[in-house]
């Protein structure tokens, strides 16, 4: 069967009822591994769930096939989520409507999408009195990195940049590939090379905490990725303001008396954690109708893939990066007023 016989390209079709051309990527390489699996095509896809008969079904189970092998290859559930969603789309796009198996849920239905006032992320800040953490809260609500970009922060990543009448403003550098203090790959999900700002109250923040420091540590934090997790969680439940959202019963292995069994156990999100802030700093860079920094800054402050990388390397030069974090100041301030 062929395209002609479809009378339109399925693939094309997806393409341009989506969003996001970035994301479209990885979604059209699950589709194509979920074709593979099933030895089939997207054009023999759409046929078969538009014959007369109406076997929706058939697709149906093709999913549930397919998921289920994931699942025994031991995918973790959210990924599994992530890869029903996609495919689901591409049916979605087509006018076919499947049904996803229910026991597949993405950590976005069981994330919450409240944004943090900057209020309540200055109390987070009042509240915890190590160092460290505080400079984690700070550092996160005003840079919005994955929290695994921390584990692998060195201090000669950090570039100083002083503003005239103003307060010395900083630039991180972000290589492909970074490691933590144990040498494991960590943060750069996207495995691109890009900079982000840094705020004059973070840099202010990492300064004491270096004076803190004894020795000669290359490494900026040394809490670790669960240490920092729980700094956020527990700061935002001292300062009063975090909420279970949702919790799910999960199947996990567990080794007794030196066999492995299955358990079930408890796994619950909350409103607030370290994931949260990345929401929170996008909010506060478009406070109002004023916009501080061009969506295409925005993106690669966050880290993400941009089409053509080495050309917005050019053009969102350190310095740019630093103009908008000063027209955006007052909106990013998260320390406690003295």
């Amino acid at each position: 069967m062929s395209k002609k016989t479809l009378g339109y390209d399925p693939i094309e079709r997806w393409r341009q009822n989506s969003k996001s051309p970035i994301s479209f990527k990885w979604r059209l390489a699950i589709l194509q591994r979920f074709c593979r699996f099933h030895k089939t095509s997207p054009v023999r896809l759409i046929l078969l769930a538009n014959e007369e008969k109406g076997p929706k079904f058939k697709i149906e189970g093709m999913v549930a096939d397919f998921l289920a092998s994931l699942e025994d290859a031991k995918n973790q559930n959210s990924t599994i989520a992530k890869d029903a969603g996609a495919i689901s789309g591409f049916f979605r796009a087509n006018s076919v409507i499947i049904k996803k198996p229910s026991k597949y849920v993405s950590r976005s239905t069981l994330e919450s999408n409240r944004v943090l006032e900057q209020e309540e992320v200055r109390r987070m800040i009042e509240v915890t009195r190590d160092l460290e953490r505080r400079a984690v809260i700070c550092f996160e609500a005003q840079t919005a990195q994955r929290i695994g970009i921390l584990t692998g922060l060195t201090w000669d990543m950090i570039h100083r940049y002083p503003v005239k009448g103003s307060y010395d403003y900083g630039v991180v550098e972000v290589k492909r590939a970074i490691s933590d203090r144990n040498g494991r790959c960590v943060g750069n999900k996207g495995r691109n090379h890009y900079y982000f700002g840094l705020h004059w109250e973070t840099m202010k923040i990492l300064d004491e905490l270096k004076a803190q420091r004894k020795g000669n540590d290359p490494y900026v934090f040394s809490l670790g990725l669960r240490g920092m997790q729980r700094a956020v969680m527990r700061a935002a439940k001292a300062a009063g303001i975090q909420v279970e959202f949702a919790k799910r019963e999960v199947n996990v292995e567990k080794r007794v008396n030196g066999k492995t069994i299955k358990v079930t156990r408890t796994m619950r999100s909350h409103e607030i954690h370290a994931h949260a802030f990345r929401r929170y700093w996008v909010e506060r860079m478009d406070t109002g109708r004023k916009r501080w920094a061009g969506q295409k800054l925005l993106d690669y402050q966050l880290g993400h893939k941009l089409p053509d990388q080495t050309y917005w390397e050019g053009m969102l030069t350190p310095a740019k990066i630093v103009a908008a974090f000063v027209k955006a100041d007052k909106h990013l301030r998260v320390l406690p007023q003295a």
